[in-house]
């Protein structure tokens, strides 16, 4: 739960930063490409978490059934 709690503060931190640089494109003036690179980056380590995590479950569940069929088969 703590290790869930933790990736979802920190995917709640990236979103809200990509949010605040937006919004601040629309505020200033003169520094929108910058505003919309810092924005940008937010959402790219946002969503690379989460690809993270995903290709991290895919492999687990791959072992996992992997072993389950595997001592299955031998019969234990």
């Amino acid at each position: 739960m703590a290790l869930a709690s933790l990736l979802l503060f920190v995917v709640g931190l990236w979103t809200r930063q990509a949010g605040i640089g937006f919004a601040a494109i629309v505020m200033t003036k003169g520094k929108d490409i910058l505003r919309l690179m810092e924005a940008l980056g937010a959402l790219h380590r946002k969503y690379g978490l989460i690809y993270s995590v995903l290709w991290a479950a895919a492999v687990v569940s791959s072992v996992s059934l992997v072993l389950g069929r595997w001592h299955s088969w031998r019969g234990d």
